[in-house]
């Protein structure tokens, strides 16, 4: 090897048996390959030797026994942790359990994002997308620091979609259900709504330049972020689309999740919301939209032409009885998906691992449609496209020199062996690439997680975090949430009361504008 000093320096050097830098063609993997990285960027990406005789680094990790990929992209999430389940809060239908939201106890919100965030960081997420929204506009700006605090401590690069809606769908759904209320039913009702007082778009809109401006964070950034399309009116719609061309912001939001959204979105425009969006300028490639459960054919013409990517949230569409989503028809049409986990992971535990499983089995081919997913197609979604749909292409997603060194190292001690051709060497079988590419799609799970790198930093490593003691997190919030389990006010009982009227409403057809 060379003498150190005739090599050139760099922070790191992980070293992989398998290494998957950009894409999941078997034959752009590198076998026995190496990253390096000098702070936060990659410098070089190629074979162990080369870069080993190449480089003088500071730390060196990984093995022959490792693949090395990039870091997971959840293009959608709410960092709530521990999960609503968790809490209490049963699985529902989407408006009904949105009104149930009003029930949650109160939680440190930098203590929830931490947990939230050092559970995805466990499961391979590098960049996490928070959907937030906070009702009170008292609130909204100390809340927002404390959860983006929270999301720091973990170390995990963060993107807050800014939330801002001016179309309650808590407040409409009480509104339209008034009428079928007993009287003290409907004076609590009257009480509930005229004490809410939402942010209004002249706050907002200087809480984002303020934020954006300011980067007072070294790990996240921020973007546009109506709640819903839903939920928000059209002349709302287009101040925050003109404000995010004037500073250059990706946009987020929820979009046709359920069948409620659905049919009172055509009892609103009277068309499809993708049409009424077009018409208004509305769709682009700055803009993601979360879910989009209940798109036509015609809609996913609009979103493909217009460049705009699609988060799907299996896990999530599942739980809240939202359906699925038309992923392979999406694809198809060349549309751009991510993948999200919606702070609804299956097991409630913020596996990103585990719902790429659930989009590989749910999408694997039908009677009629009998072309599976690859492992490569989901691999894409969780990591390349997810980057692309939040506009950060240019410094995630994939392990390229220039890039951002968000790194997953996965102990899979079976690929020391592997050959990019099948067949046994040695009396030992050996994997094909193809054959490791499945396996991280369809059994690896958590445990296998070895080191995730953000930054060029080692935050988890063996499997654990390295900064943050998770137990004492857990412990340090069922204390708090001892204390406030003790009261149960009349809010809670008075909600409870009223899912029976939520259903029955949500089960009759829709009527008037309202979308909720």
């Amino acid at each position: 090897m060379q003498d150190r000093a005739a090599r050139e320096p760099c922070s790191l050097l992980v070293r992989g048996g398998l290494v998957i830098p950009a894409t999941y063609d078997p034959d752009s993997i590198i076998e026995d390959g190496a990253v390096c990285s000098r702070g936060d960027r990659i410098v070089a990406v190629g074979s162990y030797a080369r870069l080993r005789r190449a480089y003088a680094p500071e730390v060196v990790c990984g093995s022959d026994a490792h693949v090395l990929m990039p870091g997971l992209v959840n293009a959608h999430d709410h960092v709530r942790a521990p999960s609503t389940a968790q809490l209490g809060l049963p699985d529902d239908v989407l408006e009904a359990w949105m009104l149930d939201l009003l029930r949650l106890p109160e939680l440190d919100p930098r203590l929830a994002s931490t947990l939230a965030c050092c559970r995805l960081l466990q499961s391979g997420v590098t960049t996490v997308l928070n959907s937030f929204y906070e009702a009170s506009v008292e609130r909204y700006g100390d809340i927002l620091a404390d959860t983006v605090a929270g999301c720091e401590r973990s170390g995990i690069r963060s993107v807050v979609s800014l939330g801002i809606l001016d179309r309650s769908p808590v407040s409409e759904l009480l509104d339209r259900l008034q009428p079928r209320l007993p009287p003290p039913m409907q004076a609590w009702v009257r009480a509930f709504l005229s004490g809410r007082k939402p942010v209004s778009a002249s706050n907002f809109f200087d809480i984002v330049r303020d934020w954006h401006g300011a980067r007072r964070f070294r790990r996240t950034s921020v973007m546009m972020g109506p709640v819903s399309v839903h939920w928000c009116s059209d002349t709302l719609l287009q101040a925050i689309w003109e404000q995010a061309r004037s500073l250059d912001l990706p946009i987020q939001t929820h979009l046709l999740e359920s069948r409620y959204q659905r049919d009172a979105a055509a009892a609103r425009y009277r068309r499809s919301v993708l049409k009424h969006m077009s018409e208004g300028g509305l769709l682009s490639p700055r803009l993601s939209c979360a879910h989009c459960v209940h798109v036509t054919g015609s809609d996913m013409e609009l979103l493909a032409d217009a460049g705009v990517s699609v988060i799907h949230c299996a896990g999530s569409n599942l739980r809240l009885k939202n359906g699925t989503a038309p992923v392979a028809e999406m694809l198809e049409a060349g549309i751009n998906v991510g993948l999200g986990l919606d702070s609804l992971a299956i097991g409630d535990d913020g596996d990103m691992l585990r719902e790429m499983r659930l989009v590989s089995r749910m999408h694997g081919g039908e009677e009629r449609r009998p072309v599976p997913f690859r492992a490569a197609q989901v691999l894409n979604m969780a990591t390349v496209d997810g980057a692309r749909a939040l506009g950060m292409l240019d410094d995630i997603g994939t392990l390229e020199i220039g890039k951002k060194a968000d790194i997953l190292a996965l102990k899979m001690p079976e690929i020391s062996s592997v050959r990019a051709t099948s067949g046994a060497t040695s009396g030992a079988t050996t994997l094909t690439v193809s054959a490791i590419l499945d396996r991280l799609v369809e059994s690896i799970d958590k445990s296998e997680v070895d080191t995730v790198i953000v930054d060029g930093e080692r935050v988890i490593d063996g499997g654990r975090h390295r900064q943050v003691d998770e137990q004492a997190l857990l412990e340090e919030i069922d204390e708090l949430l001892a204390a406030r389990s003790r009261r149960r006010s009349e809010s809670d009982a008075m909600i409870a009361a009223l899912k029976p009227y939520v259903h029955d409403l949500l089960r009759g057809p829709t009527k008037g504008g309202a979308d909720g």
